[in-house]
């Protein structure tokens, strides 16, 4: 299972949001779990400026998002870090492939499995979509 990584212009992410006629709080907030600011940094072409582009896992909900047509709810409840190691674990990935699969590095994936740091709430949503697609 590989999630969809690929880069959405900052153009083709607001005109998502304003084709179904949300604000932007509305839609990064309620919808993908990240602040109306951030959204609207993922709306605006930055690049040039030293900005990063939008997150992998903030990519891979919005490709799920697109993919289900707006009929998906995710869930951002944190993922404990025992069970993060469990779900790399029986993924038979190492921690660079596993990680790479969210768009993070290996070392930000250790951090996550060992409590170093928490998750942010698109990647724990991101860890609990591929949760359920392994459970099938």
């Amino acid at each position: 299972m590989c999630f969809n990584l690929e880069v959405l212009s900052p153009e083709t992410a607001r005109e998502i949001r304003r084709r179904r006629g949300l604000n932007q709080t509305d839609f990064w907030k309620k919808l993908f779990g990240v602040t109306q600011g951030a959204g609207c940094r993922y709306e605006q072409d930055r690049s040039e400026k030293g900005h990063r582009e939008m997150p992998g896992p903030m990519r891979v909900l919005l490709h799920e998002w697109l993919a289900c047509d707006g009929k998906v709810k995710f869930n951002f409840r944190r993922v404990p870090a025992k069970t993060i190691r469990e779900l790399r674990g029986t993924s038979g990935l190492t921690q660079a492939e596993f990680w790479g699969l969210f768009g993070a590095t290996q070392s930000t994936g250790s951090r996550y499995e060992q409590s170093h740091h928490q998750p942010p709430r698109p990647m724990n949503a991101a860890l609990r979509l591929y949760m359920e697609q392994h459970r099938q």
